[in-house]
C-alpha cells in the first residue's frame, strides 16, 4: 500500500528512482529495494519523502488514505 503510493507520488512529481535515491542520499539499488518492499525505509527517509510530496507522515504511512 505504501509502496504503491510512493510510486504514484514519485511519478506525479516527475521523479525517477535515481532522483529519489539522490534526495534520500542512498544508492539507487537501495531505493529500488525499498520502493519494491524488499527492505524498509528509515523514519528519516519517510520524513524527507513526506516533505517532498507535501503530505503528512500519517498519510504517507497509510498509503495516501
Amino acid at each position: 500500500m505504501v509502496n504503491k503510493f510512493l510510486k504514484s507520488r514519485r511519478a506525479l512529481q516527475g521523479l525517477n528512482q535515481t532522483q529519489m535515491a539522490s534526495n534520500l542520499k542512498i544508492s539507487v539499488g537501495s531505493y529500488c529495494q525499498k520502493e519494491n518492499g524488499n527492505t524498509k525505509f528509515t523514519a528519516d527517509e519517510y520524513m524527507i519523502m513526506a516533505n517532498m510530496f507535501n503530505v503528512t507522515m500519517k498519510k504517507l504511512l497509510m498509503g495516501g488514505q
